[in-house]
């Protein structure tokens, strides 16, 4: 079974709603090409896998995103903290250097 995935969308048409197609995103032209999966339950189930390994991918990478947004975000609050530390550390000691 080809483990690869797939940025598709799972569509049946309905006069003949056994038939399974992969509707690509649409392209430059405003086109948008399918993938004719068929009846057979054996490839319509691989053609789910695949466009659900491309989520669950996306889902991954969306994550990721935002833990590493919330670092930087962090990292810039604990270093003006850290420079609002020193500031009045030096006030308090008196000690001019930085």
């Amino acid at each position: 079974m080809d483990q690869g995935c797939l940025l598709a969308r799972i569509h049946y048409k309905t006069d003949r709603p056994n038939i399974m197609y992969m509707l690509l995103p649409t392209d430059e032209a405003g086109k948008r090409k399918y993938i004719h999966v068929g009846v057979d339950s054996d490839k319509q189930q691989q053609a789910i896998a695949k466009v659900s390994r491309y989520e669950e991918r996306e889902t991954v990478r969306r994550q990721i995103r935002l833990l590493h947004e919330l670092y930087d975000q962090c990292h810039l609050q604990l270093s003006a903290m850290l420079n609002q530390l020193r500031c009045d550390i030096n006030q308090v000691t008196g000690n001019t250097d930085s």
